[in-house]
């Protein structure tokens, strides 16, 4: 495979899980959510804490976006507004039964990313964030 293409493989549980724990090293955190040279960062973590892995830069920057954004589908999917929301006939005949499976159908490892993405505005928008709050003072679950 050529070296500067990434690989269309799906990142696999492990992988998404050291990226995960990068994340969870507070100055990697900042370094991720901010505009330093973080491909490079990630890229050497899996490398590191995964055997046989051999991710370039590229392909780290492809991978993390790629877990970020199946994170902020997820968010997405749970919205404000639950009406609407559920399982489908798709979804049971994938052995989907509940709302939480389908979350992490949707993003693997999503309570992770959540304790870490939690509230930010860039995934929370002041307006579900807003509703969030009000839902909360009503002693209700956030969406």
């Amino acid at each position: 495979m050529d070296k500067t293409t990434p690989s269309k493989r799906l990142t696999s549980l492990e992988e998404r899980y050291a990226i995960v724990n990068f994340l969870r090293i507070p100055d990697n955190f900042r370094i991720m959510t901010g505009s330093a040279a973080k491909d490079k960062s990630v890229q050497e973590y899996v490398n590191e804490v995964i055997s046989g892995a051999t991710w370039t830069s590229r392909e780290a920057k492809s991978r993390y976006d790629s877990f970020k954004k199946a994170y902020q589908n997820a968010v997405q999917w749970q919205g404000s507004n639950r009406s609407g929301r559920g399982l489908t006939q798709k979804d049971l005949l994938k052995k989907i039964f509940t709302v939480q499976a389908k979350i992490e159908s949707i993003c693997p490892l999503f309570e992770e990313m959540d304790s870490l993405f939690g509230r930010r505005p860039n995934i929370w928008p002041p307006i579900l964030m807003q509703t969030s709050s009000l839902n909360e003072s009503k002693k209700l679950k956030r969406p």
